[in-house]
């Protein structure tokens, strides 16, 4: 059997941050994968919901479910995280008018498109998506450096400092690859002369 694991482990925490890592691994990959923009979407989405919730639950994870148990939308982290009764000790999140609009375009016009498709020939005009990209990966990084409300420990780690490290070099260097193609994308729509 090799070295192949037999259990497959994971929390919600390195969930937020594999999708963060997909997330810059197809975006770098854009010149060689037609599919680049689906998974860059869905991979941010993912890691946005998937770091919200992480910051909201705390060491509580009845904060993040409704009612019946389910979890909260990604809107309703959204509010919560905005909310100082949802974030306190930690500080809350405030979204500029373009991060709301590059959340709201990620999530509503794209990720619910991509995860229930209609079946229909779809063609997207990826143009401006860098700066889309780039002020979905500031608030992930507000959220996970800035807002003092995530909480890294699984309560499996030994190496409490280093597993921390660890996952927060992960996230900084996601984010900087995601910022690195986003700039490389605004560059080249600029290079372009307009179709005549």
């Amino acid at each position: 059997m090799g070295g192949e694991a037999l259990v497959f482990r994971i929390d919600e925490e390195e969930n937020a941050l594999d999708s963060l890592e997909r997330a810059a691994e197809f975006l770098e990959r854009r010149a060689e994968l037609a599919t680049w923009f689906k998974w860059t979407v869905l991979g941010l989405h993912h890691a946005l919901y998937g770091f919200l919730i992480c910051a909201i639950k705390g060491t509580d994870p009845d904060r993040v479910t409704d009612k019946r148990g389910r979890l909260i939308s990604l809107w309703e982290a959204l509010k919560r995280a905005q909310d100082h009764s949802w974030t306190h000790p930690g500080k809350t999140l405030v979204l500029s008018q373009d991060e709301k609009k590059a959340i709201e375009k990620i999530a509503d016009s794209f990720r619910n498109e991509f995860q229930h498709f209609v079946p229909k020939g779809w063609s997207i005009f990826t143009r401006g998506s860098g700066d889309i990209f780039k002020h979905v990966a500031r608030v992930i990084e507000f959220i996970v450096f800035e807002s003092g409300n995530l909480n890294w420990f699984s309560g499996a780690e030994e190496d409490y400092v280093g597993h921390c490290d660890r996952q927060q070099e992960r996230v900084r260097a996601a984010i900087a690859r995601i910022r690195a193609e986003a700039d490389s994308i605004a560059a080249s729509a600029a290079t372009e002369s307009p179709a005549r």
